[in-house]
């Protein structure tokens, strides 16, 4: 049994209770404890820190390349993917907002989608869209994002690159220890290291357990996007592994800007003068549908196979690193968030659809209308 100190001082009951200190509980943790300075709020982690997808992935700030809105018009409509692309627009201005861009490495360089030889096809779509959907984001986000450029970056390929104006990167750590900070400077309590087993409720609380020790609340929020199904397995929220490799330093390496490929499956970018390249899910989507965070041959084999062939034709590279972190879809790739009550004071917010920077802070606002209603 506890001692009636530590009952007192760090087991006692809060207002809310926020599972997960990725970059979804962290952003629902400020802007509740923002608009209501009053209540308590503990985040508790399974990690000695955040171990999803907020600090394993490319560290993109970017709303959407005009191939995935062609894609996703054909499964939701034309109207919702626009506003998709809005939404993640506003919320990289939002994050931008509660953490200084200069702490976070934020670059807004704009973003490039490129076009393989054998994507003839999906180039005559773009040209074909891109002024009807101009305009019509124009009125969305204020300027029109969409425009065809030369390829001056020497990829392997003979069609003009498309540029996303706007897009931007950032470092992924910093703006985790970022808003981590912001966090405890408001006064919300931090528990890492508690893996989450069981979650129940008796008369007024809910209770969330290790196995051992139990915090409890009176309303707790499930923000592990990925990991959701391991808490609760009946909502469509599925793990979708997201592979990363990195190069070795690259002398005289020119590379200013987040670049897209295969409908944006595939993305990098410089880390200095080392490359960053991601993605690829979608040649293995069925084994990559885990929460594993090992990474495997066939992706990585994706990977250097756009590496070595068009990102650097004819270069000597080497890899430094290779990891993997943790996106959440539907079982039909659904991208759009899950936010609602699952039971009395029990939320859930989570299914980023691999966009967690820019989707968050917008789902945070969603999240806390909910929960403080």
């Amino acid at each position: 049994m506890l001692s009636i100190w530590e009952t007192d001082s760090f087991y006692f009951p809060t207002d809310i209770l926020i599972i997960g200190a990725g970059l979804t509980g962290l952003n629902t943790a400020i802007e509740i404890k923002s608009r209501k300075p009053g209540l308590s709020i503990r985040v508790v982690e399974r990690g000695l820190f955040p171990s999803g997808a907020s600090i394993k992935n490319a560290g993109f700030a970017c709303f959407g390349s005009l191939s995935e809105i062609l894609d996703d018009t054909k499964q939701i409509g034309e109207q919702k993917a626009l506003e998709r692309v809005q939404t993640r627009y506003l919320g990289i201005q939002k994050l931008l907002t509660r953490v200084s861009p200069s702490d976070v490495d934020f670059h807004k360089d704009d973003g490039y989608e490129i076009f393989t030889e054998r994507e003839a096809s999906l180039l005559k779509d773009c040209k074909d869209a891109i002024h009807d959907i101009n305009a019509k984001l124009s009125t969305l986000l204020g300027f029109e994002p969409y425009e065809f450029t030369s390829n001056t970056f020497g990829f392997d390929t003979t069609y003009p690159l498309l540029k996303i104006k706007g897009e931007g990167a950032l470092h992924s750590g910093k703006l985790v220890t970022q808003l981590l900070q912001k966090a405890k400077s408001l006064g919300v309590i931090f528990n890492f290291g508690f893996d989450i087993k069981h979650i129940n409720s008796q008369g007024t609380l809910w209770y969330v357990s290790n196995g051992s020790k139990e915090f409890s609340a009176h309303k707790v929020i499930v923000a592990t996007n990925g990991f959701s199904k391991r808490l609760i397995p009946e909502e469509d929220i599925n793990p979708a592994r997201g592979q990363l490799l990195l190069t070795e330093s690259i002398p005289g390496l020119k590379l200013k800007g987040t670049f897209h490929a295969h409908e944006g499956y595939f993305y990098f970018r410089a880390i200095g003068d080392k490359i960053l390249l991601g993605g690829g899910r979608n040649v293995d989507r069925e084994n990559e549908n885990t929460d594993s965070q090992e990474v495997s041959g066939v992706i990585q084999s994706a990977l250097e196979v756009l590496l070595y062939k068009v990102i650097m034709p004819g270069k000597a590279l080497r890899i430094e690193r290779r990891w993997a972190g943790t996106m959440a879809f539907g079982n039909n790739n659904e991208k759009d968030p899950i936010i609602k009550e699952l039971h009395t004071n029990l939320f859930v917010g989570a299914r980023l659809g691999g966009m967690g920077v820019a989707m968050t802070p917008m789902l945070a606002e969603k999240l806390a209308d909910l929960v403080l209603k």
